[in-house]
């Protein structure tokens, strides 16, 4: 997990119903970038579900 890994986690933790894009402006990168590093977070445990607290 890298800086990217983490910052991207760090947006999901503040809203996990983000998109890839919305979350690919905030750091600068493309969005298939996001929802690559996502699904790969989610293969590999560090992502088990989306949740929101109410």
């Amino acid at each position: 997990m890298d800086d990217l890994d983490r910052s991207i986690l760090w947006h999901l933790c503040s809203n996990s119903r983000a998109s890839s894009t919305e979350i690919a402006k905030k750091l600068g990168v493309a969005p298939s970038t996001v929802h690559n590093r996502i699904n790969r977070l989610k293969e590999s445990g560090a992502i088990e579900q989306f949740t929101v607290i109410l």
